[in-house]
């Protein structure tokens, strides 16, 4: 019977050795029974598990009372004369009971000891008959050990065994077929023929040879199972397997990582690589010859550029050579041979175990090799690259040529770090500007705040007139993101100054930048007189889509929203790529769909750039395109959202690195915490210090106004009217003044109202209804609702149901929400409670799906905050039958009583008596009242899909109550000081 149960390491013997034991049992048997010499030569890769065959082998041989002999080669002890011999001799003498014969035996290895010694110092042979008696010497006390009982001899590592051992053993093993000792030699496979197992074994019919292979996949799960658990084996099995590719020792190397794992509490989901594999695969490399070493250190220098010929040019090794080591790297499980060529580590943990073993100048000697290797054959600048940055080597010439050219591609790729690295490395040996601007551009797109000390370089460099005029205009870009006004202008007026002189392109751009600062920097135009930039002939295709942009936008602003201008701004949007120099182009055309109050077309434009700056790995574009979805959200009167979006783009990147453009992410943020009751953040926001050139840009208009919205919100009502009249003026001055932009007449008009000053309110209002971009349904909602709380209140109604029909238009929920406040204060001032009670309930509920709870707080007939009750609506709803809820949806929803009637194949006879009910169930006049009941933010009545409101919105503080009612009488409304409004002034 086989006798092996002891634990091997970290795992017993596996199942795939089990056979060959048992095979080398059989011959120890034979051994042992008929008295007959036995040679096993079990050969495989290094480290693949045959010494813990050998191992398993003494075992079972000690149990059957078998003498064991036992010696480990070494190749730190391969030049040293009988080191092999000397062990099997000293093991000799510890089982050799005679004291007399074992002082004999160590007298003949000593005095053999000095002639191997002698003989290797004179580079010669040692004498013929003097050699004899020592090989004599050395098999009569093993033959006569083996006469007393049988003898087990073992020789790890045959393949670096000292050459006069393998003399000795070469004697013994030719006089084994009638002695009682069977002779294990174990060796690793390497390149070349090993005279001993090669040659000399094979021709001996008692010589057995074993060859082990890798694991199987099977083997390996069974390992694993073993070692940690069959419900860890079955997890981590075929993984484990993948990753060594079946070494003995690399499968236990990741089970006692993955060990150390599970001892902490955690079950990983992949196999553990650690500190034991990363050690597995430096004993492997030891094992194997120099050879071997140097190829698998030029593969991971190398990395995926590798292959066997540039290995050989690398290492200027004969490449049949490199092939041979190639091969024993895949046999040892280091190298995946389905991998093309088979020169890819099976995991980085490998790769970076192969570097650690180089010293740091040999390894960056050999990357600034394998960069000339590479540029030698026309490589991509990017591969190239690579090595320089690993061996910091960017000297003028080649290196830093292609250091330039691999930073300008790695940026296309969206490789941005690579980009960075490389046009760092490469600005270290040069001064040209050009390099200057890449990296800046480079670094911008990770971090505008990291390109600030860039743009200073680039700036100097203009004020010295060396900067190129189409650098120039990036420079006027970066130079205004940072709120460096000054020399933002100092650059510019040198690009206008030499506005005749400029092509084709530069004037095209000069004339985008002019146009751009008109929307978005107009005090800059305070201060360049702008010049007249005739563009002749067929303008670039970016420059075209940038002008695109930059005439959208203002185009918005000053005269409203057109068709043509939101196909333009699509256009733009569609073509974008993220670069560092289309942030100017990308954001004014998103804002021109905002303004346009278009944000079902904005919301999924903003969705879509943010996969692209994700997939493009730039946070900047992140962090941006994340502000504009806050503005867009809070548009929608999301204010969580609006909230969630601006809190992740900090997150993104930090206030310091937003410049002016902070005012874009700051705005909603101040806006959605207001209207939910949040001060303390709202407030600890606003001491976060913003650029003081904000307030000489568009974004600085959105600060005032969010800013002055909070102080209204917490009744600082002259600190609120002073913002709000600041943003006024600005906008006049800049020729922006449009509501569209920031409704600061609104509330400057809400602030005044507060303060008991009724006529000024009046007369501000009214200024807002014939402005450009007023007669969206947004705005027109919006001045409508304030206009009523100027008005007497008998006229309030008719303004305020006009507004929320409006702003039910717009989508815009929060706006909404206090329109129809104010419209339950009307009822209740006018006595109609049950109409207050109604539009309180409906009001609660948009304001909840806005989460105003400020707002919430002030609407009278709404349900407590705090509790979650049914309103009066649901219950009114709730009131109609399947089929009166079923019309009432349809009705509300603008459909005619025979295109219901079609729908719910009916009679038009029938909806007509359907309606007569739910009229008088729900206590409305008619089916203009309709809409308010059956529109989200109420209950939907049951059985009926409701059509979503288009979530649109924005932030309004209602500082005045209002009055009104659901159906407008079909009278003409007149507003204080006779300012009338007309039926067609109710649509946008």
């Amino acid at each position: 019977m086989l006798c092996c149960s002891r634990q091997l390491g970290v795992s017993v013997l596996p199942r795939d050795r089990q056979h060959v034991l048992t095979a080398l049992a059989e011959l120890l048997g034979e051994c042992i029974n008929g008295g007959q010499g036995r040679i096993a030569v079990i050969t495989g890769p290094a480290a693949c598990g045959k010494t813990a065959l050998t191992d398993a082998l003494m075992e079972h041989a000690a149990a059957l009372d078998v003498t064991c002999l036992s010696a480990v080669c070494s190749l730190s002890e391969k030049s040293l004369p009988l080191s092999v011999a000397g062990q099997i001799y000293h093991n000799l003498t510890l089982v050799n009971t005679d004291s007399a014969e074992s002082a004999r035996i160590q007298d003949e290895m000593a005095a053999a000891t000095r002639m191997a010694a002698a003989a290797q110092m004179l580079d010669q042979p040692p004498s013929a008959n003097g050699w004899l008696r020592i090989a004599h010497g050395f098999w009569l006390p093993l033959l006569r050990v083996a006469q007393r009982r049988p003898l087990l001899i073992i020789v790890d590592n045959l393949d670096h065994a000292d050459p006069p051992s393998i003399q000795l053993l070469f004697y013994l093993v030719r006089r084994l077929r009638t002695a009682g000792i069977m002779v294990v030699f174990t060796a690793t496979e390497q390149p070349g023929v090993n005279s001993l197992l090669d040659i000399d074994l094979p021709w001996h019919s008692y010589a057995r040879r074993f060859t082990l292979g890798p694991l199987s996949r099977e083997t390996v799960a069974d390992m694993v199972g073993q070692a940690l658990g069959e419900r860890v084996g079955q997890r981590l099995g075929a993984r484990c397997h993948e990753l060594s590719g079946g070494s003995f020792i690399l499968v236990n190397a990741l089970i006692a990582d993955s060990r150390a794992a599970l001892a902490t509490g955690m079950e990983p989901a992949e196999p553990v690589v650690g500190d034991h594999f990363s050690r597995a695969v430096v004993a492997l490399l030891h094992r194997n010859g120099p050879a071997v070493r140097q190829v698998a250190r030029a593969i991971a220098i190398l990395a995926d550029n590798a292959c066997t010929e540039r290995v050989a040019t690398l290492l200027d090794m004969d490449a049949n050579l490199v092939e041979r080591a190639m091969d024993t790297l895949v046999a040892t499980g280091l190298l995946d041979d389905t991998a093309p060529g088979a020169t890819r580590f099976r995991h980085a943990a490998a790769r970076t175990a192969v570097f650690q073993e180089l010293y740091s100048q040999e390894r960056n000697d050999l990357h600034v090799r394998a960069a000339h290797l590479l540029y030698g054959e026309g490589m991509a600048a990017t591969a190239i690259a690579a090595h320089l940055i690993e061996a910091a080597y960017a000297k003028p010439g080649w290196a830093a040529d292609t250091l330039r050219e691999a930073g300008e591609q790695a940026m296309l790729s969206d490789q941005l770090e690579l980009s960075v690295q490389c046009l760092r490395l490469a600005a270290q040996t040069s001064d040209d500007t050009l390099v200057t601007e890449q990296l800046a551009r480079a670094e911008w797109l990770l971090n505008p705040s990291t390109a600030a000390r860039l743009v200073s370089s680039l700036a100097t460099a203009a004020q010295e007139d060396n900067l190129e005029p189409r650098n120039m205009h990036k420079l006027v870009r970066y130079l205004l993101w940072h709120g460096n006004m000054d020399e933002a202008v100092d650059a510019l007026k040198r690009l206008t100054a030499s506005a005749e002189e400029l092509d084709e392109e530069d004037a095209a751009e000069l004339e985008i930048t002019q146009q751009w600062l008109r929307s978005s920097y107009p005090a800059m135009l305070t201060h360049v007189r702008l010049a007249s930039v005739p563009v002749a002939g067929t303008t670039p295709a970016a420059a075209s889509l940038h002008m695109q942009a930059a005439t959208a936008l203002i185009t918005v602003l000053k005269e409203g929203p057109k068709e043509e201008v939101l196909r333009r701004a699509e256009e733009v949007l569609r073509s974008s790529h993220l670069d560092s120099t289309e942030v100017d182009a990308v954001e004014s055309a998103l804002f021109t769909l905002i303004y346009a109050e278009r944000t079902d077309l904005a919301t999924p434009w903003a969705d879509h750039l943010y996969e692209m700056a994700t997939r493009r790995r730039s946070p900047t574009w992140r962090a941006l395109i994340t502000a504009f979805q806050a503005e867009i959200a809070l548009r929608q009167g999301d204010l969580l959202k609006a909230e969630e979006y601006a809190d992740k783009a900090l997150r993104i990147l930090p206030p310091r690195a937003w410049g002016v453009w902070i005012g874009i992410l700051v705005t909603p943020l101040l806006h959605a915490t207001t209207e939910m009751d949040k001060h303390e953040v709202t407030m600890r926001h606003l001491r976060q210090r913003v650029p003081d050139a904000i307030f000489q840009t568009r974004y600085g208009l959105h600060y005032l106004n969010a800013r002055a919205r909070y102080y209204l919100a917490t009744n600082h009502v002259h600190v609120a009217l002073r913002d709000f009249l600041l943003c006024g003026r600005l906008m006049r001055e800049w020729g922006l003044d449009t509501p569209a932009l920031v409704p600061w007449r609104s509330g400057a008009a809400e602030a005044y109202l507060k303060l008991g000053e009724p006529e000024r309110a009046r007369k501000l209002i009214q200024e807002q209804v014939g402005l450009p971009g007023g007669e969206s349904p947004r705005v027109r909602g919006n001045t409508l609702r304030v206009m009523a709380a100027t008005s007497e209140p008998a006229d309030r109604p008719e303004l305020l149901s006009e507004a929320v029909k409006l702003l039910q238009e717009s989508g815009d929920r929060l706006e909404l929400a206090y329109a129809l406040t104010d419209l339950t204060h009307a009822f209740d001032r006018l006595g109609d409670s049950a109409r207050a009670r109604l539009t309180g309930n409906m009001a609660d509920s948009v304001a909840s799906g806005c989460h105003a709870v400020r707002l919430r707080r002030s609407i009278p007939f709404g349900p407590d905050p705090g509790t979650l009750v049914a309103d009066e609506i649901g219950r009114s709803a709730r009131a109609l039958s399947d089929a009166e809820q079923r019309v009432a949806s349809l009705a509300a929803a603008g459909h005619t009583n025979r295109e219901i009637a079609g729908k719910l194949f009916i009679t038009v006879s029938t909806v007509e008596q359907h309606l007569t009910r739910i009229y008088r169930k729900l206590g409305v006049n008619g089916r203009s009242d309709l809409p308010m009941l059956f529109q989200p933010g109420g209950p939907p009545p049951v059985g009926i899909q409701t059509r979503p409101l288009p979530a649109r919105g924005s932030a309004v503080e209602n500082g005045a109550q209002g009055a009104g009612q659901f159906a407008a009488p079909a009278r003409v409304a007149r507003a204080p000081g006779n300012v009338e409004v007309r039926p067609d002034q109710r649509r946008a």
